[in-house]
């Protein structure tokens, strides 16, 4: 084998050995999003796909919701999770299911902020219920027990002095089976999550004119004063056909993870994730609300160090 050869046989190799590197590096690790058909689900299948082209990283999918998240991310059964700001000020606070847990709760870390969600109180425009208090007695979906928005509504209830006693009949459906509730006349409010065009709630405006519940100025501080992740919004009355402005609170979708998970683990996720953010938007629509500005916003607790190190990197911590 002459010089040319050898040198070619090498450089060959050299190529090879590149190409395989990632896999090489590559590290496994778990990701909490929702059920297979949930909104958060997508997000963790193009994580999955783009961790495993860019890295060789091996991630799992795990079923789950925002508060099992956030347990599972505080215990560390997760790597990360998908969680609502306001999930994490709960924890905080030992609150219900987070009872005992306040020490675990400290270690969580943002490593991503996403989009905002609103809290959307919803019923029938042809409806007599005009205002948050007019729920009472009445029959309402307050989504699944162990999603983050499920607490939430709790809570802002709470907020306003009203409890799940107070209603007729409690529902804890998830979206699409919460849509048909609605349009069989089964349940009389929709309370949970949503945004502009958002997909379940322009299903059930599609079906008949819809009132979303709007609060005072009095009302929302409250809201904000029980969590304050929960904070103030108005949504355009142009959204939905609405006949004047809504009021009402927004708190953010975090994606975190637990201190003790590398930082190295933390800084190849972030950057994934605003570095692709088109990515995720194909297969989320929320996901194109997402905004690197954004990533510094106070959600009610501290960046990992690896979202530190990426947002150094873009010049924006």
């Amino acid at each position: 084998m002459n010089r040319l050869q050898r040198f070619l046989v090498v450089s060959l190799i050299a190529v090879f050995v590149a190409t395989l590197a990632p896999a090489a590096l590559g590290e496994s690790y778990k990701f909490g999003a929702s059920k297979p058909g949930g909104s958060w689900y997508p997000i963790g299948t193009v994580l999955q796909r783009l961790a495993e082209k860019n890295y060789g990283d091996k991630v799992t999918v795990e079923i789950g919701g925002g508060t099992s998240n956030l347990l599972n991310v505080m215990s560390g059964k997760l790597d990360f999770g998908l969680v609502s700001a306001t999930s994490i000020q709960e924890a905080l606070k030992g609150a219900k299911m987070f009872k005992g847990k306040e020490a675990q709760a400290k270690k969580v870390r943002v490593a991503a902020v996403l989009y905002p969600n609103y809290l959307f109180w919803l019923v029938w425009a042809k409806s007599d219920i005009t205002s948050y208090e007019q729920l009472k007695g009445k029959r309402v979906n307050v989504m699944p027990k162990r999603f983050s928005f499920q607490a939430l509504n709790q809570q802002m209830l709470g907020a306003l002095g009203i409890s799940y006693d107070d209603f007729a009949k409690v529902n804890y459906l998830g979206f699409n089976d919460a849509v048909a509730q609605m349009k069989d006349n089964h349940i009389d409010a929709y309370l949970g999550p949503g945004e502009e065009n958002y997909a379940p709630i322009v299903q059930l405006a599609a079906h008949a004119p819809i009132r979303i519940l709007s609060f005072s100025k009095d009302a929302v501080a409250k809201m904000n004063a029980a969590n304050a992740a929960a904070v103030p919004f108005t949504l355009d009355k142009k959204y939905y056909d609405q006949k004047s402005d809504v009021n009402t609170v927004q708190t953010f979708v975090l994606i975190v993870s637990n201190e003790d998970v590398p930082a190295e683990r933390v800084y190849k996720l972030t950057k994934t994730l605003y570095e692709n953010l088109g990515e995720f938007a194909g297969a989320v629509k929320a996901m194109g609300r997402v905004k690197l500005a954004n990533a510094t916003v106070n959600v009610g607790a501290p960046r990992h160090a690896g979202m530190d190190k990426y947002l150094k990197e873009k010049g924006t911590n």
